[in-house]
C-alpha cells in the first residue's frame, strides 16, 4: 500500500519504467499484473482526491489512468 501510495502521489513518472525500478529495489516480490492491478486501485484514490486539492493535476492524472487501464485491459 505504501509503495503505490507514494508512487501515485505525484502525476509525474507515473510509467512501468519508474515502477519496475523501483520494484528492484525492494525485498519482496510481485507478479506484475497485480502490481498493475493496484497501481490503477491507487490512482483512482488520488484522482478523487486531486478533485478536491489539486484540481490543476486531474488532466496528468488521467493521462496516467489511460496508460494503465491500457496495461491491464488485455487480461479484463
Amino acid at each position: 500500500y505504501d509503495l503505490i501510495y507514494a508512487f501515485c502521489s505525484t502525476p509525474e513518472d507515473l510509467t512501468k519504467e519508474t515502477i519496475t525500478y523501483v520494484m528492484k529495489q525492494c525485498v519482496f516480490l510481485k507478479k506484475e499484473r497485480d502490481l498493475y492491478e493496484e497501481i490503477v486501485i491507487g490512482l483512482y484514490l488520488r484522482i478523487d482526491t486531486c478533485l478536491r486539492h489539486h484540481p490543476k493535476d486531474l488532466e496528468d492524472y488521467l493521462v496516467a489512468w489511460r496508460y494503465w487501464m491500457d496495461e491491464i485491459e488485455p487480461a479484463l
